[in-house]
């Protein structure tokens, strides 16, 4: 799977990600995967929201946030975050000259059928995987027990509405966890005169 490298090097967010979920919000979107996977696996809600706190102990109003990039590290920590656009932008930069739109120039479309130039198959390999995987994420932070928070938001423009799967994602997540639409309004522009 191409994409579990990067899984295990997000494994800390996700599990940030899990634990604002909870055991039964977690168990009832598998459910439904499991259930009807055609169905389900279109529908989800645009937006996540996740926040992590600590709870003062003498005052429960207060909260205090947490820093994602010092706690979590990975892609909330500033310095990741420049390292992976810098390399973002060098590889659009590179020399491409055989390529146009990832299949190579000197396939013949007419009789064969085109293959992406990058890494074949074969090529995938676990040497790609992290030699170690990061710490386990530990729901304490400078010695504050830390909570978290999440919520779905769908977002909707004046003339949309939610259709079937979008009603029935946001009914099983709201019924274990938090779910919301949001509705923009059109905007009354002052003409002048």
């Amino acid at each position: 799977d191409k994409c579990l490298p990067s899984d295990i090097n997000e494994l800390r967010t996700l599990s940030m990600v899990a634990a604002g979920f909870g055991g039964k919000m977690l168990s009832m979107t598998f459910r439904a995967l499991c259930f009807d996977y055609r169905y389900y696996s279109g529908g989800l809600p645009d937006l996540l929201l996740v926040r992590a706190y600590s709870q003062e102990q003498k005052n429960k109003d207060d909260l205090e946030l947490i820093n994602l990039g010092s706690w979590i590290g990975e892609y909330f920590d500033q310095g990741s975050s420049q390292s992976l656009q810098a390399f973002e932008l060098a590889r659009i930069l590179m020399n491409r000259e055989n390529e146009f739109l990832g299949f190579s120039r000197e396939s013949d479309a007419a009789n064969k059928r085109q293959r992406p130039t990058g890494k074949s198959h074969d090529e995938h390999k676990l040497d790609t995987f992290p030699d170690t995987l990061p710490p386990k994420l530990s729901l304490v932070y400078q010695n504050r027990v830390v909570s978290v928070q999440s919520m779905f938001i769908e977002v909707k423009s004046s003339n949309d509405r939610l259709d079937g799967r979008q009603e029935d994602w946001l009914n099983i997540l709201d019924a274990s966890g938090d779910a919301r639409v949001c509705k923009f309004l059109a905007s009354i522009k002052n003409k002048k005169k």
